[in-house]
């Protein structure tokens, strides 16, 4: 009788070049976005190779889909903040 084992859904994990070619950017842009806060960075591995979340490479693209000159996401931030 067969087993079928059912496999939970990973996260699809994209390398730098990968998520630079789905942004249409150099590499380098990708790194500094993540530095920037603009991109979230999952390391792996023992080098700690930077992966980032396809949902979170395609959130960007969709948003911040304009690129302005300085090779940087044109995204609208709402900066207020509620107090208590």
């Amino acid at each position: 009788m067969a087993t079928i084992v059912e496999r939970r859904a990973k996260p699809s994990l994209l390398t730098v070049g990968d998520a630079a070619a789905l942004l249409h950017v150099h590499t380098n842009t990708v790194r500094r976005w993540e530095g920037q806060g603009l991109i979230q960075a999952w390391r792996v591995g023992p080098r700690h190779d930077r992966r980032f979340l396809r949902s979170d490479v395609e959130r960007l693209l969709e948003f911040g889909g304009a690129l302005s000159g300085s090779s940087r996401p044109v995204i609208e931030i709402d900066s207020r903040r509620e107090t208590a």
